[in-house]
C-alpha cells in the first residue's frame, strides 16, 4: 500500500525551489510538465512537494530553466537525495514530522526558542520531561511516556557534537516557576539550567514578570537555522493538535524579528542566572513550608 505521509520538509523546499526558478525563466508549468513528457497536474506536484521527483527529470528541468550555477545545481541534487533519505533515532519510530525536525535539529548552526509556560525540550532534565509528557497526555502507558522521555533526552546530543549548534532560548519568568513534577524536580532543574548557563554554545534569558505586556504573549515557538543552502530554515509552532512548521523565507524572518524583539525585554544571561538562583531558594521554602 502506498505512503500516505504528506511531503517531507525537504521535499516542499525544493518543490518551492523549482517553482522559483521555473517563474524567473518564465516558463510556465504545462512547457516544464512536456519536458518530462507528463501532465501538468504532475508539475503541481512537483511544485507543492507531493511528488519526489528523480534524479534526471531533476536534471532535465534545471537545464530547461538555464540553471548554469553548478553550486545552485549541486545543493538542488543534494536537496533532493537527502529529502527524507537520513535516519536519526530509527529505534523511536518517528513520524515524518518528528523525524525531519530532530534531523534539523542534528543539522542546523543555529536554534532561536522561545517559552512562556514551560522550559523547551533541549533544557528539560528527565524528571521534568516525565512530569511535562505524562501530564500532556495522563491516558499514556509509563512505557510510552519513558519513551518519549529517552527520546527527548536523545535529541539533547546535539550539543556533544563536534560543532554543536548555538542555541539560544529565551524563557518567561513563569516556565522558572511552574512547579512542574513538584519542588523537589524544579530545584533539579533548575540547577541543570545554571550549569548550561557557562556553556559556550548554549544562552538563556528570562523575561522577568515586570515586563507585563511585551511580544512574547503571541506564545511559544522556534526556529531552526542553518547556514547550507541545502537544509531548511524552519519555523516551529506547537498547538495542541500538532506543530505547525514554516518554511517560507518571508515568514522565517517575521519570527527571527518576533524574536529579537522578546529578547529585547529579557534579561541579560548574568540577571538571569541571580533570578533562576533566587526561584530555586524559593523552591527550597516551598518544601521547607509542608
Amino acid at each position: 500500500m502506498a505512503s500516505r505521509q504528506g511531503p517531507t520538509l525537504r521535499q516542499r523546499k525544493l518543490g518551492a525551489d523549482l517553482k522559483r526558478l521555473r517563474e524567473a525563466a518564465g516558463i510556465g508549468q504545462k512547457e516544464a510538465a512536456a519536458e518530462l513528457d507528463a501532465q501538468q497536474s504532475k508539475m503541481s506536484k512537483i511544485e507543492t512537494g507531493r511528488l519526489r521527483l528523480r534524479r534526471l527529470e531533476l536534471q532535465a528541468l534545471l537545464d530547461l530553466y538555464g540553471v548554469k550555477d553548478e553550486r545552485v545545481r549541486t545543493d538542488l541534487i543534494t536537496l533532493l537525495r537527502e529529502s527524507g533519505q537520513r535516519q536519526y533515532f530509527p529505534e523511536y519510530n518517528l513520524g515524518v514530522n518528528l523525524r525531519e525536525i530532530v534531523e534539523l535539529e542534528a543539522e542546523c548552526t543555529r536554534i532561536e526558542a522561545f517559552s512562556a509556560m514551560h522550559l523547551t525540550g533541549l533544557l528539560q532534565i528527565p524528571e521534568y520531561a516525565h512530569a511535562m509528557i505524562y501530564g500532556f497526555d495522563p491516558w499514556r502507558t509509563p512505557e510510552n511516556v519513558q519513551h518519549y522521555v529517552d527520546l527527548r533526552m536523545a535529541r539533547q546530543k546535539i550539543f556533544k557534537q563536534e560543532k554543536p549548534p548555538q542555541v539560544v532560548c529565551v524563557l518567561d519568568e513563569g516556565a522558572i516557576r511552574r512547579p512542574v513534577g513538584g519542588p523537589a524536580v524544579m530545584r533539579k532543574q533548575l540547577g541543570h539550567l545554571l550549569e548550561l548557563t557557562n556553556e559556550s554554545y548554549l544562552t538563556i534569558q528570562v523575561v522577568p514578570f515586570e515586563q507585563a505586556v511585551y511580544a512574547g504573549l503571541h506564545g511559544a515557538f522556534r526556529t531552526i537555522i542553518n547556514d547550507d543552502a541545502t537544509t531548511l530554515d524552519v519555523v516551529e509552532v506547537s498547538t495542541r493538535a500538532k506543530a505547525l512548521y514554516m518554511q517560507d523565507a518571508a515568514d522565517v524572518e517575521v519570527y527571527r524579528k518576533l524574536f529579537d524583539d522578546i529578547r529585547a525585554s529579557a534579561l541579560s544571561s548574568r540577571q538571569t542566572a541571580d533570578l533562576i538562583r533566587r526561584v530555586m531558594k524559593d523552591f527550597e521554602g516551598a518544601d521547607e513550608s509542608r
